[in-house]
């Protein structure tokens, strides 16, 4: 148990249907889906297969998703654009060079929740920095995408 966290590549065809969700989720009340609106926000919120990443109680980088993606579902579905991507990767770049703890606070600050993982700017907060700095250096390389999916679940 705890904060797992996931970033998923998006096609055309998921942001035609992020947009028709925003919609539903918007102006129909919870209980009044039609079965194709059920069906639509089944397919896309068990988007499988195409998992770029994947952290565990990684809340600082949780907490920068959720301040900053555009929200489908609050604290669990976010749409993060790819410059959001590139925003986050350089300040963990900045965060792990620096190493200040006060520098960390400020830029890539923590945040609590259930099973959310440690608030202290330890070892395990600057090494799950320096994985993402890795694999979103890779995903920037090998995906042209320029909308990803953010889901965390805990």
């Amino acid at each position: 148990m705890g904060l797992d966290m996931y970033l998923y590549a998006l096609d055309d065809e998921d942001l035609n249907s992020f947009n028709k969700i925003k919609t539903i989720l918007k102006e129909t009340p919870d209980t009044e889906y039609s079965k194709e609106e059920d069906e639509l926000l089944e397919k896309f919120y068990d988007k499988k297969g195409d998992e770029l990443a994947y952290w565990r109680k990684a809340n600082a980088i949780h907490k920068f998703f959720c301040d900053y993606g555009e929200v489908v579902d609050e604290h669990i579905y976010y749409i993060i654009p790819r410059k959001l991507l590139v925003e986050l990767l350089k300040k963990c770049m900045q965060v792990l060079i620096i190493g200040d703890k006060t520098y960390s606070e400020e830029t890539l600050p923590t945040c609590g929740g259930f099973f959310f993982g440690s608030l202290e700017y330890n070892e395990f907060y600057y090494n799950y920095l320096e994985e993402t700095v890795n694999t979103l250096a890779k995903i920037l390389k090998e995906y042209k995408n320029d909308y990803f999916l953010y889901c965390a679940s805990w």
